[in-house]
């Protein structure tokens, strides 16, 4: 909620917009994406692909599946537990297009130019390009909503980590 307030939608929508060459760099339309690295028709397609080949195949889960007291249970911890996961991408999603808009988005260059200078730091390009997001909100979030983020991580995490030792 807190950076809903910070960035506006039509604010980020206007910088995902503006970024690139039009009809060839679409950050939107996957048809018009092809200027664009590892994000085309082709991210689409493999999404697409292991969205139906992944289907109740994740090991973690193994343990869980056949616990359920009756099938109407089962189906029921399906439903929730894709609810669960849409809203965790959805989140995820909507800060990185919040680090995306500080990186782009000619109001935040400042901010942008500080992100920069600590990307520059690191040596590796994958370590570097993996680590724009958690930098940019460790500028962007107050000290309380980063502590928050963190425990989250943390406890998630945890979960996981118990989910495979369950199975």
């Amino acid at each position: 909620i807190w950076c809903l307030h910070t960035f506006s939608w039509n604010e980020i929508n206007h910088t995902i917009l503006s970024v690139g060459e039009p009809g060839r760099n679409s950050m939107i339309n996957p048809f018009h994406g092809s200027g664009v690295k590892d994000f085309n028709v082709w991210y689409w397609l493999i999404l697409a692909f292991s969205a139906f080949y992944n289907a109740r195949a994740w090991q973690g889960a193994s343990g869980f599946g056949p616990a359920a007291k009756s099938a109407h249970e089962s189906r029921m911890a399906g439903l929730i537990a894709t609810w669960r996961n849409g809203a965790l991408a959805v989140t995820i999603a909507f800060l990185a297009l919040c680090a995306f808009n500080v990186m782009h988005a000619d109001k935040y260059a400042v901010l942008a130019g500080k992100v920069q200078a600590e990307l520059n730091n690191i040596s590796t390009p994958v370590y570097r390009s993996a680590a724009i997001v958690p930098i940019v909100l460790r500028k962007v979030l107050p000290v309380g909503l980063l502590g928050l983020l963190a425990a989250v991580l943390l406890t998630g995490s945890v979960t996981i980590d118990d989910s495979a030792l369950h199975s």
